[in-house]
């Protein structure tokens, strides 16, 4: 089948599915849930690998503790996806979500994202990509601290549980976007191209003090 013809097919079979797949980053935590619309492949899906049952992520991974990114498990990438771009938003913030995450010109071939991603514009790291062990290199862009790279969630003491979305885009090609760019410029790169996004959930609440 040409590729033409594949997203025809995707498209009515996301149709189908549209009734029992929520779009939303809200209402599912923890679930991949994939976005619907004309052309949009169903089968992007990733697993966050040290997410718990409450979708709660380890204090190593927020400001809890060392505050490193978790690994991602790509559990399957639609043929028609020539690249990945992964992106986490504290979805609580308003009026604009806060950024924690932004990572792309990767692969569609990787099969994980390496938990710890050095935070760099550039940056290099050994994955698994169809098959072969082969360094990637990718690119990271500014988060909301006003850093590079990865800042885990941490929400202010007292302010109740914050729903954060883990998104993974799937591209036809790697957006046009120079490294260390703002979410405000990778954003509309993303949404122009992409053949499909899924979401995973996470939930934090401060119990303490936030740093």
């Amino acid at each position: 089948m040409d590729r033409r013809g594949f997203l025809v097919g995707a498209a009515a079979l996301s149709g189908v599915l549209a009734g029992c797949t929520s779009s939303s980053e809200t209402t599912g935590p923890g679930e991949n849930a994939s976005d619907g619309g004309e052309g949009v492949p169903p089968d992007i899906s990733f697993e966050v690998a040290a997410l718990r049952e409450d979708k709660t992520l380890p204090a190593r991974h927020t400001c809890d503790g060392t505050d490193i990114s978790p690994e991602l498990i790509m559990t399957s990438i639609a043929p028609a996806v020539d690249s990945l771009a992964v992106v986490f938003l504290d979805t609580s913030v308003r009026p604009e979500p806060f950024v924690h995450w932004t990572l792309w010109d990767l692969p569609a071939t990787i099969s994980t994202i390496p938990a710890g991603v050095a935070t760099r514009e550039r940056v290099e790291f050994e994955t698994d990509a169809g098959g072969v062990e082969e360094t990637v290199t990718v690119s990271q862009g500014v988060n909301s601290s006003g850093s590079v790279g990865y800042v885990g969630p941490c929400p202010p003491e007292g302010d109740g549980r914050h729903v954060y979305g883990m998104r993974l885009y799937g591209l036809p090609e790697a957006p046009d976007v120079d490294p260390g760019a703002e979410w405000s410029a990778l954003e509309p790169a993303l949404e122009e191209s992409s053949l499909g996004r899924t979401v995973v959930t996470v939930w934090k609440e401060n119990e303490g003090p936030s740093t």
